[in-house]
This record gives structure tokens, C-alpha cells and sequence, in this order.
């Protein structure tokens, strides 16, 4: 079951950055970043599913910058929910290589997954209000600032897991 919907995630890395920008550029490096997360996933390997999951979402700013301010907010939250997806799922499978695992520990996994994106989705929609909010500064956010904010965004998401994966001994 988690390979099926690691290989989902890996795909929604594939394809969320051509969504937003349909270079043929932007199109490959999804596609290649795709397959890294995918190969991750299988081998596992982490550090392939990060460097894959970094590729995808430096595409992603990279397309973010010939959008319309607010026109990727739901291609966003599938970045972030599809980015959580994979490295959780990496991770997991790394840990339990090669151990019997029971049905109950699967659900658990998954249930935990399932309550992470659920609040990463929560705060993509409260994130998806900011645009409105937007028109109450008195400057507009540039356009070169959205994929920096963006980056950022991700980063802070890595720095996380790096010391989730941490505490966890």
C-alpha cells in the first residue's frame, strides 16, 4: 500500500512543476526529479529521494516565477502534501528494511502520515487567505519574491524533518 502511494507522490513531483509552467526544461528536471524520488523510495535511499525532492522544488519556484500572484496556491499544497509523502514514506521504509512488520504498524504509519498531511493541507488553505490579505499592504509582494518565499518555505519543511528524523533516536 505505502508503495503505491509513495509512487503517487513521486509522480505529483513529476508533474506539479510543468503544471504551473509548461517549459520543456521545467517539464524534464520534473520528470527527472520524479524518478530520483521514486528510486528513493524503492532502493530506499534518502539522500536519492531528498536530491530528487529538492529538484522538484527548485523547478517549482523556477515556474512559480512566470505565474500570476496566487494562480499556484493549490499546486503549491500538493507540492508540500506530495514532498511530506515521499520522504515519510523513504524514511519508513528505510527503518523497517529487512524486519517483519506487522499490519498494525503499517496503519499506524500511515495514520500518522495521513494526520501530517491533513495539517499541511489546513495550513495550505489558511495560506491560500494571504493573497487577499495581500491587498491590505502597502506594497504588493513582487514577483521575484514568490519563489524565494517559496524556497524558503521548503527549506523550513526540510529543516523540520531533519530534526523530527533527530529526536527520534
Amino acid at each position: 500500500m505505502h508503495d503505491r502511494i509513495g509512487a503517487l507522490a513521486a509522480g505529483l513531483l513529476a508533474v506539479l512543476p510543468a503544471m504551473v509552467d509548461s517549459d520543456p526544461r521545467i517539464v524534464a528536471a520534473g520528470a527527472l526529479a520524479g524518478l530520483a524520488c521514486f528510486a528513493g523510495l524503492v532502493l530506499p535511499s534518502l539522500g536519492m529521494a531528498t536530491a530528487g525532492a529538492v529538484v522538484s522544488l527548485l523547478m517549482f519556484a523556477v515556474a512559480l516565477i512566470a505565474t500570476p500572484s496566487g494562480a499556484a496556491v493549490p499546486e503549491a499544497v500538493a507540492m508540500g502534501a506530495a514532498l511530506l509523502t515521499i520522504l515519510d514514506l523513504t524514511d519508513y521504509r528505510r527503518r523497517v528494511r529487512g524486519a517483519w512488520v506487522g499490519p498494525g504498524v503499517l496503519a499506524a504509519q500511515l495514520g500518522a502520515l495521513a494526520t501530517s498531511l491533513a495539517i499541511g493541507i489546513a495550513v495550505g488553505g489558511a495560506a491560500a487567505a494571504l493573497p487577499g490579505a495581500a491587498g491590505l499592504l502597502p506594497v504588493a509582494p513582487d514577483t521575484m519574491l514568490r519563489p524565494v518565499l517559496a524556497a524558503a518555505g521548503g527549506l523550513h519543511v526540510y529543516a523540520a524533518a531533519a530534526w523530527a528524523l533527530t529526536c527520534r533516536g
